[in-house]
């Protein structure tokens, strides 16, 4: 194998998720044309964020402080984001966190409304 084609396994196009092994580093994917530097670039930027316990930080107090049912989909979503990223699948992570962040949305919005309609619904 030569030393600039791609050794690792788990490297993943960025554009369509195409399994990278044994492609030239300056080429491109062979299934939709993405560069192949832009699948190593995102995976270096997801080596660099935060995929220890830190991550789960956000999701454990939504879970115990607002919504549980959003607090655990959004520990679900932390949990697949972080796998994926030891991976080096960046759609997947991508989606996962976007996923994350819309639930913990939902249970940080949702709650004080539940909260207010049932003070008011106490009141009748």
């Amino acid at each position: 194998m030569s030393e600039s084609q791609i050794s690792e396994s788990q490297l993943h196009c960025t554009g369509c998720g195409y399994n990278l092994t044994g492609a030239t580093i300056g080429g491109y994917c062979p299934e939709c044309g993405t560069r192949i530097e832009e699948s190593l670039k995102s995976r270096a930027i997801i080596a660099d964020s935060d995929l220890d316990l830190a991550s789960y930080v956000t999701p454990v107090l939504a879970t115990i402080l607002c919504c549980m049912i959003g607090g655990i989909v959004s520990i679900i979503y932390t949990a697949k984001a972080n796998a994926a990223a030891i991976a080096g699948d960046t759609p997947t992570y991508e989606a996962a966190m976007k996923k994350r962040s819309l639930w913990l949305t939902i249970a940080i919005v949702l709650t004080p409304l539940f909260w207010i309609l049932m003070e008011f619904l106490l009141e009748i």
